[in-house]
């Protein structure tokens, strides 16, 4: 699919910027997620949540379409409308409803597949992996925004996963060490002496996983941190929640994480910036991960 630039409001921040507004550019251009899509309606109640937009394809079957803002989770965003899906499969009466909702919409002929397409700003590996294994077929569109040269903000968005038009998983082996720090090998001895004071400090026998194609995990039973091995930085992903971090005196160094409100990122760029904060705050998330 050719990339397209959608306009969205002028003279805004990115962070000003939320899910309905994205959500709104979007259904006045349809035909940027799949060619033939014709809107129906938004905020339609189920009975297992409501619908952002509800549309028909091109063939008249009903498509539902979630929308994340940028930074939203998106494996919440695919449980989400799998819950959907499950609701329309449990009862024919509960697709009689939304055919209902077509036909007072001026459409006819309603189809008897049901869409699901996902829209959101970053989509993990596993998270499209997992998309070719479930039965009903998948749409994720990807998206980013930018700033034209008046200022105004706009969205590019791009087609990664279409499981109605086949295709297969992909499989990448797994990564080293070594293939983490390739040309970034600066940021090394700020990465081991890290692993050694929470060696030291919270678990002797903690043993980083790299393998994992976009950081190097640590793990407790569960994950409680990932390793992100940036150009300049080390990114710290912590399962720390909101409330579990509400006694930081340095709430700027501490940002909130890009999947969900359970994790919150750090970044390391000196061996300096290895404190007894820091160290803190992974050790709640070790302790919160056991």
């Amino acid at each position: 699919m050719v990339e397209t630039n959608l306009k969205i409001v002028k003279n805004l921040t990115n962070a000003d910027i939320d899910e309905k507004e994205i959500q709104k550019a979007f259904e006045n251009n349809l035909d940027t997620i799949e060619e033939g899509l014709k809107y129906i309606g938004s905020f339609i109640p189920i009975g297992t949540g409501v619908i952002d937009p509800l549309a028909l394809d091109d063939e008249n079957n009903p498509v539902i379409i979630e929308f994340k803002k940028q930074g939203k989770f998106d494996e919440g965003a695919l449980i989400q409308v799998m819950n959907y899906y499950s609701w329309f499969k449990s009862d024919e009466n509960h697709f009689l409803y939304i055919k209902d909702i077509a036909k007072k919409s001026g459409f006819e002929n309603i189809g008897n597949n049901l869409g699901l397409i996902i829209v959101l700003s970053d989509v993990r590996d596993d998270v499209k992996n997992a998309c070719w294994a479930l039965e009903p077929n998948i749409k994720i569109v990807e998206y980013f925004l930018s700033r034209d040269s008046k200022g105004e903000i706009q969205i590019v968005p791009k087609v990664v996963i279409d499981t109605s038009v086949g295709g297969e998983r992909e499989i990448k082996t797994p990564k080293t060490e070594e293939e983490h720090f390739k040309g970034k090998e600066s940021l090394r001895p700020i990465y081991e002496a890290l692993i050694k004071e929470i060696k030291e400090k919270i678990d002797m026998k903690i043993k980083p996983n790299p393998a994992p194609q976009d950081y190097i995990a640590l793990t407790n039973r569960n994950n409680f941190c990932g390793i992100h091995v940036k150009s300049k930085f080390l990114r710290l992903d912590l399962l720390l929640a909101p409330e579990d971090i509400n006694d930081n005196n340095n709430p700027k160094r501490l940002i909130g994480h890009t999947w969900n409100d359970e994790w919150s990122f750090v970044r390391v760029s000196s061996k300096n910036e290895i404190d007894e904060e820091l160290l803190k705050w992974i050790k709640v998330a070790y302790d919160k991960a056991s």
